[in-house]
């Protein structure tokens, strides 16, 4: 048994060595799901889910316990399985408190209380003048009893034609930054394959559409011939295009784009949009969003 913060014994204590992408993708469910976010904790390590009220979104996000692309320093569970319940509200204050503005974290510690009903989490980060900064703060976990069982969504349930393989990520958060920018609320995707004599590039493009735009914007993406960093495959010889509502999802893509070495985006008929980030330092997290349909432009 391990002692929290507050010196109870608790089931499990682990040690984050390399806590930026996790602490981003914690930040992405707080931002983006208003309803429950599910930690399950095994021997294999820690796995994230979440999904809106609205079924349109699922995020499900798997850091290894132990191997050479652990993000852990130190993994100790005494049951064989664990959930945890968060509230998004919760976990957004408690990452707003424990990385405030100016400060670099560099060390993260998880643990949960004998009882079960809390999340204890010590913070190490370096803040300004180089004064190192401890912390430690106890989240109320909510209570398993009553919370729906999050649905399993898994890309082998969809057949997906077309993909976009970006090992330069910071090329598709500048493309969200301009999105954002121009206050873009509904998106075009569309992956487009080169032509057979190679004069014409293969291509990613994020347009603007939707009613009452107030500015129209369409940014497109081409892969050099030689030494580029997007690899798209389309297995027809036409366009693949995917047309979604919730920009603001993008916004927070860039800030996962950042702590990732790299995104791979997938299209397919009757399929949800795709993205997939593998993290830098270990873990990877996957995204499915739902399509706009007639019904949503009516609602």
């Amino acid at each position: 048994m391990q002692r929290t913060a507050s010196g109870q014994q608790g089931p499990f204590h682990a040690i984050v060595a390399q806590p930026a992408g996790l602490q981003t993708v914690l930040a992405f469910a707080a931002a983006q799901f208003s309803d429950v976010v599910a930690l399950q904790l095994t021997s294999e390590g820690l796995r994230l889910q979440a999904v809106d009220s609205a079924q349109s979104a699922f995020l499900d996000a798997q850091f290894a316990s132990t191997g050479s692309d652990s993000i852990f320093r130190s993994w100790v569970l005494a049951p064989p399985y664990l959930a945890l319940h968060l509230h998004p509200k919760s976990l957004a204050n408690l990452l707003a408190a424990s990385n405030p503005a100016g400060t670099l974290l560099s060390q993260l510690s998880l643990a949960v209380g004998a009882q079960s009903d809390r999340l204890s989490v010590g913070v190490s980060s370096l803040g300004k003048h180089g004064v190192a900064l401890r912390a430690c703060y106890d989240v109320a976990l909510l209570s398993a009893e009553g919370q729906a069982e999050i649905v399993e969504v898994s890309a082998a349930d969809f057949t997906f034609t077309a993909q976009l393989l970006c090992t330069l990520p910071a090329i598709l958060a500048d493309a969200v930054g301009s999105l954002k920018s121009a206050g873009c609320q509904e998106v075009r995707l569309t992956l487009r394959p080169g032509s057979e004599s190679g004069r014409r590039p293969s291509s990613v493009s994020f347009e603007s559409c939707g009613p009452e735009l107030p500015i129209n914007c369409c940014i497109t993406l081409e892969e050099p011939s030689e030494g580029g960093k997007l690899a798209l495959a389309v297995d027809a010889a036409c366009s693949a295009s995917f047309h979604f509502k919730w920009a603001r999802f993008f916004e927070r893509l860039a800030a996962l784009s950042k702590v990732s070495s790299s995104v791979l985006l997938q299209l397919g008929p009757e399929a949800p949009l795709s993205v997939v980030c593998q993290l830098n330092g270990g873990g990877y997290c996957r995204l499915f969003l739902a399509p706009v349909v007639e019904d949503d432009r009516m609602s």
